[in-house]
């Protein structure tokens, strides 16, 4: 047959699975780490290569080919999230700290860029408080 059901199962664990495990186990600046290097690409290559072997259950290998990326965006999402959650702190912390400068309070605060770890970004011009999302659907910003 063309389709194992249980060996495409175990493909999927080892392909998709067991990396996306361990990714999700790193805090958001390891996770940051883990994507400016190059291991995303070894953990999530297309695991379809025309070798013998993929001649036992070439559809299933291909069906899990497709399904790879529609998972990797996802953790990045989750740490957006956090990172948002920070940005909400920060914006109290602002509003509870009317007579300092915003920038003080920014380079000051322990609410810092989830990813990078030095301070969240101030736009004066729009008087909001941002960091750079890993999705591109997402705004990280907020108005003060």
């Amino acid at each position: 047959d063309f389709f194992q059901p249980q060996a495409t199962h175990n493909f999927n664990y080892l392909h998709t699975t067991k990396p996306l495990k361990k990714v999700s186990a790193l805090n958001t600046a390891e996770f940051y780490q883990y994507l400016e290097s190059d291991q995303p690409a070894e953990d999530f290559a297309p695991p379809v290569k025309w070798l013998p072997s993929m001649l036992y259950n070439p559809v299933g290998k291909i069906l899990i080919s497709y399904a790879i990326p529609a998972y990797t965006d996802y953790i990045a999402r989750v740490h957006d999230l956090n990172g948002m959650f920070y940005l909400l702190k920060l914006q109290i912390e602002i509003a509870l700290n009317p007579n300092r400068p915003v920038e003080q309070v920014i380079t000051s605060s322990k609410y810092t860029n989830p990813y990078t770890l030095e301070p969240m970004s101030y736009n004066q011009d729009t008087h909001s408080i941002y960091f750079k999302c890993l999705d591109k659907t997402s705004s990280c910003e907020l108005d003060l």
